[in-house]
């Protein structure tokens, strides 16, 4: 970016201007460094004087910002000593591609009733491990209990990253009140610097109080995709299920698949989950028109 600009009388003396940029800009030398312009004395007011802006890419995928540029113009000439302009604004926009995406269909939950899931992928195979920190406030469980965090891996052993789940509920407080919002914060660790400065915002689910929607967290229906029962058990779980399944699977807190089964039939089913360890699980039932997923507890 080149700006320019003059000065609108002619100045008797010299006229230093200093230009201190915000620190992610660069004004033709180090980034954030402060820049000067010479003006001599007795130029016309119509001579231009102009400098040029830059911002070095940082390989980050990241949101727009803005940053500016002061100005500060001194001088023996007293009419213009001193005197400091409206800064310049700058808006820097990324041209940078993430190198960790989240797919979030849907934001909008219910107390103890509904499970947030989303996916987390990677676009490119990491030279290192890449470890994503997944850090949710009071008012949501990932499995863990409320506020605990969980965290995710991507080896650098996979020639082509695949997609991680990640599932969370609301946690029902016992308090009513309106609309509230909980938040996931995320955080990426790796050796490999592509991903270690990885950025992923926080991400906002908008929770409905239970008593305000007159649902309580009694088993789902028959109208519901599929209804497990019961929700806390050994491993041995009855699941009714009410329109034809493609794939039928369950992820451990982590998002990780540690049981799959296609194409389920409607009707009444028992599924054998006593070979896992004690803890959080979601089933998740999927076909082209519904995905739907249900927290259970295992306790040996």
């Amino acid at each position: 970016l080149v700006v320019s600009f003059n000065i609108n009388k002619i100045a008797t003396d010299p006229v230093t201007v200093t230009l201190t940029p915000d620190a992610d800009i660069n004004l033709d030398g180090a980034i954030g460094a402060v820049a000067t312009i010479e003006i001599p004395a007795d130029l016309g007011s119509l001579e231009t004087f102009s400098y040029s802006v830059a911002n070095p890419n940082d390989l980050i995928d990241e949101e727009a910002i803005l940053q500016h540029v002061q100005y500060l113009f001194n001088s023996a000439d007293l009419t213009i000593d001193g005197f400091t302009p409206t800064a310049l604004n700058v808006t820097l926009n990324d041209n940078d591609v993430a190198n960790v995406i989240r797919y979030v269909d849907y934001t909008n939950i219910v107390e103890a009733i509904d499970v947030l899931e989303f996916q987390i992928e990677l676009t490119t195979a990491p030279a290192q491990d890449v470890f994503i920190e997944i850090i949710p406030d009071e008012q949501l469980d990932m499995g863990f209990g409320a506020g605990e965090s969980i965290t995710i891996g991507f080896s650098a052993s996979d020639v082509v990253p695949g997609l991680l789940s990640v599932f969370a509920v609301a946690v029902d407080d016992g308090i009513v009140e309106d609309m509230h919002i909980g938040k996931l914060t995320f955080n990426i660790y790796s050796a490999d610097p592509f991903y270690d400065d990885e950025t992923l915002g926080i991400l906002n689910v908008y929770i409905t109080d239970q008593a305000t929607t007159g649902v309580s967290a009694e088993p789902a229906s028959a109208s519901s995709p599929i209804n497990v029962f019961p929700a806390l058990s050994n491993g041995a779980f009855d699941i009714q299920i009410n329109a034809t399944i493609d794939l039928l699977q369950v992820y451990n807190s982590i998002g990780q698949i540690v049981y799959a089964e296609e194409a389920t039939t409607i009707g009444n089913h028992q599924l054998d989950l006593t070979f896992l360890a004690s803890g959080t699980y979601y089933i998740t039932a999927k076909n082209q028109s519904l995905q739907t997923a249900i927290p259970i507890q295992i306790v040996k």
